[in-house]
């Protein structure tokens, strides 16, 4: 399958161009495309967290660093988020301050396979700001290394 990628760089400071994306997803304006957010990390530290195929495919826990994906549904939006914190990720979040927004609902906390959360049915632009918020901190906050102000949001199509 081929796809187009189309790479915004943001400020975790500013996060006005992902909100806008993800309100143009909610609001269904990006014809089928879905988002992918993660933060800047420099490759050397990328490096250090690389697994070997046979790793990943055997490993019981999803990728070190985390990252989220965006995607439009016929109720909203959902938000998945790779991690490799292990099981209970929702109460390790808690723990730390991180609490999912009100009205999202968590659809799925497993080692392997990340979070899955749904969105309330109608996403306003000052929920988009807060579920990205949330977003950004529950990355943070699942990963072992502490993350610059730098992230990027791609708006990802199938060709």
């Amino acid at each position: 399958m081929a796809i187009d990628r189309d790479v915004h760089p943001f400020s975790a400071q500013n996060p006005r161009i992902a909100a806008d994306l993800l309100q143009k997803l909610a609001d269904g304006q990006l014809d089928g495309a879905w988002l992918n957010l993660e933060p800047g990390i420099s490759p050397e530290i990328a490096a250090r967290f690389e697994r070997t195929p046979l790793g990943r495919v055997f490993s019981g826990r999803g990728p070190a660093l985390a990252s989220a994906t965006f995607t439009a549904t016929d109720s909203g939006v959902s938000l998945g988020i790779e991690h490799g914190r292990g099981p209970d990720a929702v109460q390790q979040l808690a723990d730390v301050g991180v609490t999912v927004p009100d009205g999202w609902s968590t659809v799925q906390d497993h080692a392997k396979r990340g979070l899955v959360f749904d969105s309330p049915a109608e996403l306003g632009a000052d929920d988009a700001q807060a579920s990205l918020e949330f977003v950004m901190a529950a990355v943070d906050a699942l990963s072992p290394v502490d993350y610059s102000d730098e992230w990027f949001v791609a708006v990802i199509r199938r060709r």
